[in-house]
């Protein structure tokens, strides 16, 4: 097995997990309401802080997202928290 492979197929288990445990069954998924679903708090950053699109965070075993809001486009503020 390659390095990082294992890692690869975790999260990939992990996802099709979350996929099961929420009844997924067609797309669209809306970002937020999952992150929400699996108590990842998301956050829109200030509009005058731009330089990334979107960060997750790590605090202890609570993670957090936060999504660029400079560049007023919903379908960038998506994907960054994808």
């Amino acid at each position: 097995m390659a390095v990082g492979e294992s890692r690869y197929e975790d999260a990939a288990l992990e996802a099709e997990q979350v996929v099961r445990d929420h009844n997924i069954t067609a797309l669209p998924v809306d970002p937020f309401v999952l992150a929400e679903a699996v108590s990842i708090e998301v956050q829109p950053k200030p509009s005058i802080a731009a330089g990334v699109s979107g960060m997750l965070c790590k605090a202890g075993d609570n993670f957090g997202i936060l999504y660029a809001t400079h560049i007023p486009n919903e379908g960038l503020q998506q994907f960054s928290v994808r």
